[in-house]
């Protein structure tokens, strides 16, 4: 069954935690603007979305450095990951710079570039900042004296403004290496703890301006300077205390700092077409129309920026992973994670874009007091907008990764920019404002198309994979999701009843298309692990089953053998399972029972993975939790054994409850314990040889036999009667032995041995090793493979249910 890697594990985290900081900074933005909308005014808010434009316009740089720091940082944090030496030209692709080093080697050299690249990182942000500085004072005083439309009087607010926004965006300048540094090492928690400080600081000047006397215009302006200083004091005294590339004397590279600015050079380009094509056309609107279609914008704008919090909270847990992916050399990763990323884009998309586009008004009335004209409108069209911009940008981070940028800059900056230009032609035409967002969207979905010709062409992504594992699922996804919304609200009359209905029919609706339609079975197998907890045992069984095996699971009349199990886990709970199923416990019963000589000595006992003392430990060894299944390390040479590794694994394995993984209820209360064992050799090369008994009410009436379990593509599994030929069964996860194994010696031992243990239980699996012709009992499974064992055939799982009586189960 597909699972979830690490990798993505920590972006599931990652991402979790920064939809956990947007949604608090969503609730404090909302209620922000407003109160700085009404403080302000309708005319006073569209100055300083306005003016704060013209400002932003100058980010046409800045956002491309923003762009190549965090690709430089990212990329060399794969190839320590890889335990590469990072390329002396780190624009070079990897198979042509990279040369593999010893752990330790590679890990210093990565170190150190680390450092070199935050330094001239840091060098490059405090030369833009100068170059911002003179473009501020020399064109944009020169275009807000001579060419914007400001309301009589307010000259003087708007040149305060405009000197603020300069002083809040150089500041931002000299945070971007320490943030880019946080998102590269992928320290989610840091960078949500900080950006929701950063909202609070936000809050507070908001509420401050009710309280303040004077021009609140120019108030605000000067408040928001203050919160960037403390932003990014906080960011300095972070990064320095957890990441040692940040600390120590600036190292400054002139090499590095032209490939640096090379690389940021052509970004400018995309960077610079953006910026165009939005605070440009702000600037045109401001000309054609007047502050108050600006005003309309900016209300737009507070939504995209919602939007695009949710689609950048992802992304920015993903696109680490795709650089350091490509950058180690597994392309095929990196290709997977940009179609989850395209995947994922278009469900958030789908989920918050139907309501928006549905019920803008009703939105728009409940968020804002004075909701300005047009703002309907540009907020449905910025949808669109937002999903031409957003949805393929995960490729743009593996062309980015790949580092040859310059053709695909060039040839999409050229396309981008014809939205600029017929927005001016239409507006001197005498076109609506409106306009501009549909010549946007047109724009920016040939800019997509621009995107997947450079991945195939740079990087060899396949095109067809996207189409099948991201837009089609995303186009179903999105026509299920609406159907119902659009139906209510096309029926239902306009106001506060409508927008509940469509926002409960959206979620409604999206949960089974994202799970039928959107999810693969790994994805589904991971959000059902994360929900299943809160979960009521007979509904978890029910979705896992159907999850698993694609079938109803019947609790009321079980007849297979893996419904059996499932209704066992609910209703067969006697005490002494546990102790049974506890892989340190258990040895006592064996031994009273059946010998000491039948039990496998315990070397050690450790209640964490940090007291293992590995040099205690004998060359060849075995370790595994009590309290679990699947946690087995073998180390069949201690010299070469990873250590740090399997204390990591360990680790993770004992802070897990293995009940909530499929209900194995005899899990539940075991404490978790490592424990040592010997390495037991039987003669074979491929591995240890397994005999396991299904035993029913004290009675094994098969049993099956397999080999080298640690490696699953050579692994055999045969089953076999008590009379020792073969049994009509067949698991359809391993192939069977060619030819039976032999009868073990002990083989008549085994069988009383399983018929003792099992006695007076409806359905245990008894499992023993034989280590040269003496039987050593392995463990006591009541469910397994969790109830799913994947049969030859469902007659098979039949069969077997047929011997499984639940009659005298108390």
């Amino acid at each position: 069954m597909p699972g979830i890697s690490e990798n993505s594990s920590r972006i599931a985290r990652n991402t979790i935690l920064l939809y956990f900081r947007m949604l608090l900074l969503m609730c404090i933005g909302l209620f922000t603007s407003r109160v700085v909308l009404d403080a302000l005014g309708v005319e006073d808010y569209g100055v300083y979305g306005a003016v704060g434009g013209l400002v932003m316009l100058f980010t046409v740089v800045t956002n491309s450095v923003s762009q190549s720091i965090s690709r430089y940082i990212t990329w060399n944090l794969g190839f320590r990951s890889a335990g590469l030496r990072p390329p002396k030209n780190l624009g070079k692709r990897r198979s042509e710079a990279s040369t593999p080093e010893a752990g330790s080697e590679a890990e210093a050299a990565a170190d150190g570039t680390l450092h070199k690249v935050f330094s001239t990182a840091v060098v490059m942000q405090l030369l833009f900042c100068l170059l911002l500085l003179i473009l501020t004072e020399t064109l944009g005083l020169w275009w807000l004296n001579n060419h914007m439309n400001i309301p009589a009087g307010r000259g003087t607010a708007a040149f305060w403004v405009l000197q603020c926004s300069m002083v809040v965006l150089m500041v931002n300048l000299l945070s971007v290496p320490f943030n880019a540094t946080i998102i590269s090492h992928e320290r989610m928690d840091v960078f949500a703890w900080i950006s929701l400080g950063e909202a609070v600081l936000k809050l507070s000047v908001a509420l401050l301006l009710y309280l303040s006397a004077g021009d609140k215009l120019i108030l605000y302006a000067a408040f928001m300077l203050v919160v960037a200083v403390l932003v990014r004091l906080t960011y300095g005294i972070v990064c320095r205390r957890l990441f040692s590339e940040t600390r120590g004397g600036l190292v400054f590279d002139g090499k590095l700092l032209r490939e640096m600015t090379s690389f940021a050079g052509w970004n400018v380009l995309g960077s610079g077409a953006y910026i165009v094509n939005t605070q440009g056309v702000n600037q045109l609107v401001n000309i054609f129309f007047g502050v108050a279609v600006n005003a309309a914008r900016n209300v737009a704008l507070q939504v995209e920026n919602i939007l695009k919090q949710f689609l950048t909270n992802f992304l920015t847990a993903l696109n680490p992973q795709i650089t350091k992916n490509y950058a180690s050399g597994d392309k095929a990763a990196s290709f997977h994670l940009v179609n989850k990323g395209v995947k994922y884009s278009g469900l958030i998309l789908v989920a918050l874009g139907v309501p928006i586009v549905l019920e803008a008004p009703a939105l728009l009335d409940l968020w804002l007091k004075n909701v300005p004209v047009q703002s309907v409108i540009f907020t449905r069209l910025t949808v669109f907008c937002i999903m031409a911009d957003l949805l393929f940008n995960p490729l743009l981070t593996l062309i980015q990764a790949d580092g040859r940028i310059k053709g695909y800059y060039i040839v999409s900056s050229l396309v981008a920019l014809s939205c600029f230009a017929a927005s001016w032609v239409a507006f001197a035409g005498g076109a609506p404002a409106f306009v501009s967002y549909i010549f946007f969207a047109a724009a920016y979905f040939l800019v997509d198309i621009v995107k997947l010709v450079y991945a195939r062409r740079l990087a060899g992504y396949p095109l067809t994979s996207m189409w099948q594992e991201s837009l089609v699922p995303v186009i179903f996804a999105a026509l299920i999701v609406s159907s119902l919304p659009l139906g209510l609200h096309l029926l239902l009359p306009e106001g506060g009843w409508r927008l509940l209905a469509v926002l409960a029919a959206t979620l409604v609706c999206l949960v089974p298309a994202c799970w039928n339609v959107a999810f693969t079975p790994g994805e589904r197998e991971y959000v059902l692990r994360k929900i299943g907890r809160w979960l009521p045992a007979p509904l978890y069984l029910r979705l896992r089953y159907r999850m698993i095996t694609g079938s109803r699971l019947h609790l009321c009349r079980p007849r297979l053998f893996s419904e059996k199990i499932q209704w066992l886990k609910i209703h067969d709970r006697q005490p002494e399972y546990t102790t049974l199923a506890d892989k340190l416990a258990f040895k006592d019963i064996v031994a009273e029972r059946l010998g000491p000589e039948c039990v496998i000595p315990t070397l050690a006992v450790w209640e964490n993975a940090a007291d293992i003392d590995f040099d205690s430990l004998p060359e060849r060894f075995v370790l595994k939790c009590t309290h679990d299944s699947g946690s087995v390390l073998v180390c069949r040479d201690r010299s070469s054994f990873d250590t740090e590794a399997a204390r990591a694994s360990l680790d993770k394995a004992v802070k897990r409850n293995f009940y909530y993984a499929a209900r194995e209820w005899s899990y539940r209360d075991i404490p978790a314990r490592i424990i040592a064992e010997p390495f037991l050799d039987d003669g074979h090369a491929d591995g240890l040889t397994d005999y396991k008994f299904f035993c029913f009410n004290g009675e094994p009436k098969f049993l099956y036999v397999s080999r080298g379990l640690e490696e699953h593509a050579t692994a055999h599994i045969s089953f076999v009667m008590p009379d020792w030929t073969p049994a009509p069964f067949r698991r359809s996860d391993y192939e069977p032995f060619g030819e039976l194994p032999p009868r073990p010696q002990s083989f008549d031992r085994m069988m009383e041995a399983s018929r003792e243990l099992s006695a007076g239980i409806p359905f245990v699996r008894v499992d023993f090793y034989e280590v040269e012709g003496h039987m050593l009992l392995s463990e006591m499974t009541f469910y397994p493979c969790g109830g799913f064992m994947p049969m030859g055939s469902r007659e098979q799982d039949l069969a077997i249910g047929e011997m499984l009586d639940l009659h005298g189960v108390k």
